[in-house]
Parts: structure tokens; sequence; C-alpha cells
């Protein structure tokens, strides 16, 4: 039955499914599919002193059963999750690199539950990791040892839309594609656009402070809050839901804090009107040079309808082809990619279209420049948007693909100012490593708007650790960041894979200032623990 079940799954999910499904097997059976599971993650947690010591499990309550019994008395039985298959699913994220030890998972029901919960957690100093949809590529929604998982999966309403005002009221567990089908029935749209807006929800979307492919049209994410509703550490709910100047500044200390100062349960949007016509064009070129001039060029001709400028390099679209079998509809060979989208609410797209034009007739000056070596396609056709953006929506699951069942991958969410530097970034990287007989490819691709670039270097998993591949790849990337004054996270957050990291774009004083902040409001340290700050700077 197991078997079969598998067969219908996409070879993606087989393995977590198998590994999952080893829980509830026979004890033999287990240790035969042992192998299949992720390493922990507290193994994989970085040396936090000079001299090497590892990470050591903090000073907090362990989980006993009159715990269980006041939970299910605040959100019923049911809720109170500690099936082995389930609990193992809260345990990893989207890369499945990794797994946690918690043993128990909580789905409250309203911010009310939330509340009450964290109460009892404080009283008894039991650590909790707040969980969206589990997307996460930094650790940041997993446990690292046993902490308690709080899910806000069932806290997915939306409880307001005003057309006129263009808001919205949700709760944080409103999954993002949901958000926006229920805006899109107002003429209203989510300011927005993940790869992973399926499961991603808007309360992990605030909490990372996600950027996503419509940066340059709507702006970062924490720009369009007009209010939140928060649980503190102790308990006490925060409702900023017409935020004033004062409440604007600690809306703004939750957005980007990964649930180590508060759960988000409530936001309130501000929504743009939803796009009537959008058009994409996919272009092939042969520098890194020549992206940005048309990147330029789109930002002076394509002015406020351009919607999205996302890049990637022929050795993404090489795993995208090889791995997915996507075929990208340019013909011949290019070094770099470019996705450009335009967007309005103009119906008949008069106006847009002779925008488009303008733009296209710089395409084609580029072009004669550089000897003919653009080549481009253009859709308006809905249709074919969905197979264009799948190229790049998909990248990092091809990449992925290199290394097979076992995993051997590292992936890099760095910002710099200097455009230029992403592809220096990549090209450094590739100097120094991609000559080794364990690397498969390194890659780069991402959102040019903001200067995010998505590194991700594959390797075959048994050489990378006979060379101690992956230790030596982080260190040479975040210390190339560091050198050009770039940052080590963008977008997916800090978690506790990039928190021992922070010192290489905040300064000391900085660290301690972040640290200060999170003892005052959460002074037993119970809010998802060894996460974002680097263990040194808290003392409990």
């Amino acid at each position: 039955q197991l078997s079969q079940t598998l067969r219908s799954i996409a070879p993606n999910r087989r393995g977590v499914l198998l590994a999952a499904a080893a829980v509830k097997l026979s004890t033999s059976s287990t240790l035969r599919l042992s192998s299949n599971l992720p390493p922990l993650a507290s193994s994989l947690y970085p040396p936090i002193s000079a001299d090497g010591r590892s990470l050591s499990r903090g000073p907090y309550s362990r989980i006993e059963p009159a715990d269980l019994l006041v939970f299910a008395d605040i959100i019923g039985q049911n809720h109170v999750i500690t099936d082995q298959f389930e609990v193992f699913a809260a345990n990893t994220d989207w890369p499945r690199d990794c797994r946690g030890q918690g043993g128990h998972v909580l789905r409250p029901g309203c911010a009310e539950e939330v509340s009450v919960i964290l109460r009892h957690c404080q009283k008894r100093r039991i650590a909790v990791v707040p969980q969206g949809g589990n997307t996460g590529l930094a650790g940041g929604g997993v446990p690292v040892f046993d902490e308690l998982v709080l899910s806000l999966s069932r806290m997915n309403r939306v409880l307001e839309i005003d057309a006129v005002a263009g808001t919205v009221v949700a709760e944080a567990g409103c999954v993002l594609a949901d958000l926006d089908s229920h805006l899109s029935e107002h003429g209203l749209t989510v300011p927005l656009d993940l790869a992973a807006k399926g499961s991603c929800q808007i309360g992990g979307n605030l909490s990372t402070n996600a950027g996503g492919i419509c940066v340059l049209r709507y702006g970062s994410l924490r720009g369009s809050v007009r209010g939140l509703e928060v649980a503190l550490a102790n308990g006490e709910l925060i409702d900023c839901g017409r935020v004033n100047e004062h409440e604007s500044r600690l809306v703004q200390l939750m957005i980007g804090s990964e649930g180590t100062l508060g759960v988000l349960t409530k936001v309130t949007l501000a929504c743009p009107p939803r796009p009537a016509n959008v058009r994409l064009v996919l272009i092939g070129c042969d520098s890194f040079q020549s992206v940005l001039h048309l990147f330029s060029a789109a930002r002076s001709t394509l002015a406020e309808t351009l919607s999205a400028f996302e890049i990637m390099d022929a050795a993404t679209m090489s795993a995208v082809s090889d791995n997915l079998k996507l075929n990208c509809p340019l013909s011949g060979s290019s070094e770099f990619f470019a996705l450009v989208e335009t967007a309005s609410c103009n119906a008949s797209g008069s106006n847009d279209a002779g925008k488009l034009d303008r733009f296209l007739e710089c395409l084609v000056s580029l072009n004669h420049e550089s000897a003919g070596s653009i080549d481009a396609v253009i859709s308006n056709d809905s249709r074919q948007f969905g197979v264009i953006w799948a190229l790049r929506e998909r990248a990092f699951e091809a990449l992925v693909a290199d290394c097979g069942p076992a995993g051997g991958y590292m992936q890099f969410d760095a910002s710099v100012s200097d455009r230029l530097d992403m592809q220096r970034l990549v090209l450094a990287t590739r100097a120094e490593f991609g000559q080794l007989d364990c690397v498969i490819r390194v890659a780069g691709f991402g959102h040019l708007g903001d200067g995010n670039l998505h590194l991700v270097v594959t390797a075959d998993p048994a050489g990378a650790a006979g060379c101690g591949l992956w230790p030596r790849v982080e260190a040479f990337v975040y210390g190339w960041l560091s050198r050009r004054r770039g940052s080590i996270s963008a977008e997916h957050g800090l978690g506790w894979k990039r928190s021992a990291y922070l010192g290489h774009c905040k300064s000391p004083t900085a660290v301690s200032v972040m640290a200060g902040i999170k003892r005052l409001l959460d002074p037993q340290g119970i809010l998802n623990p060894y996460k974002v700050l680097p263990p040194s700077a808290l003392s409990y």
C-alpha cells in the first residue's frame, strides 16, 4: 500500500513521505529506512565559539503529560498533535535537509488560544516555534531540539475586505494564493508574489519580510502593512489594527523578526488594484552587462508598468532543462536570461503597448550593438505565462534535484547594492569551487530589482563531506559579502542556518541592540530559540 501511494506522488515529494512513513513502521523497517532520514538540525548547527564548541539545548522544560492536558483543554484534543507521522512533517521544512526533534504540534484556532498557550509556556518555560506554511529555507520555522511547534494553519480566515479603501484583514495562517483569490473577487491583489504562494502563509511572509518577484512594482511587503495583531511571549495580545506613528514602530519591529519577538496572529494589508493587462517577455543575453542595460531600459521605458525583472544564469536554466524537463522557448544558447513582466489596470492596454514597443526598440538596438546575441519571446497569453514563469519559479527545485535523494547542496540568499556583484559573487564562487570533482553546479538566479541573488552550489554528498566542502563554501561566500558590504539574508530570513554569521553584515553594537530587544520582549527566551541571533549574543 505504501509503495502504491508513493508511485502516485511527485518524485520530489517521495523522499520525505517515505522517511515520514518510516516512523510509523515496525522497528526493523525503521532501521532499514533510517539512512533516508535527514540529519538532526542540532548536529548541523554552526559552532557557537571560536574553539568549535557545539550548541547545547537551552534551559527549557520538557513537555509533560500534564502540559498536554492543559493544551487539550485550550484547543481541543484533536488539535494537540502527537502522531509521529504528522509531527515528523512539522520538524522539516521545504529543503528537507535536516530535522528537529520536536514531539508535539499545537494547532490553535484563534488569537485568544495562542495567547493562553503562550501564557502557559512562559509559566513552564517551554520553548515554542511558531510555524506557518513550512516553506522556509533557513530553518526558521522548525525546531532545532524538542521545541513545541505552534502551527497557525487553522487560523486561515479572511476577516474583512474593504474594496473602497483597498485593505484586507486576515489571520496569519492564510495561504498567500488563497488570500489573493479572495481579493480577486473585489478587484484587488496581494502586493506580493512568490514561487511558494500555494503553501506559504501571510504571517510567515511577514515574519521574514519576504520580497518576491514584484518588489519593483509594489515595494517591500513591510511598506504595505497597515496593522498587526501580535501575541507576546507572556501571552499578551497587542492589536495595532490602525497604525499611528508610535504603533508603526512596534509593527515594523515585528516584521522580519521570524517569530523571535512575538507570534503574528492577524494582519491588515493595503492591497493595490488587480492588474487587468499583463505581458511577459523572456530574453536571452550573452553577457550580464547586457542584462543591466536592459534593466535600465525597462525602468525608463516601461516606468510604472514594470512589475518584475527576474534573472537566471545558464547554469540555472540548464538545471531546469536537465532535471525538470522544462524547455526554454528561446532558440540558441544564452549566458543569461531575463523575465520582464509588465502589468497595469488599463484593460485596453493601448498606452501600455506603446511603452512595451519602446522597450522592444531598445532591445532591438542593443541586439544590433551586440551583433545579434540577444533573443526574446513575448507573450500576452495568460496560458503561456505559467509555462514561462515555471522556468524561474522552479529553479531552486531543479538545482536541488542535481543531488538526488541523499541531498547535497548549499543555497544563499544574498543582497547586494551593486548589481554587478550579483554576477561577481557567482563567478568568484565558481572559480573557487567549480573545479572540484565533487561539485556538480554553481548557479545563480534572483530579483535584479532589489539586488537579491539566490546562489546555489550542488555537489555529490559523499564527496562534499570528504573534502569538508560546505564549511569552506559558507566561509568564502559570507566573507566575500562582508568585504563587499552585502547582506547574508535578503528575504528567506536568518533562521538557525545563518544566525551564527550575523556578524558578517551587522556590527557588534547592532547585534547587542538586537539582543537587548529580544531580552526585553522575551525575557525567558521561549520564542523560537537558537534563531536569528547567534547564541553567544544571548544569555538566559
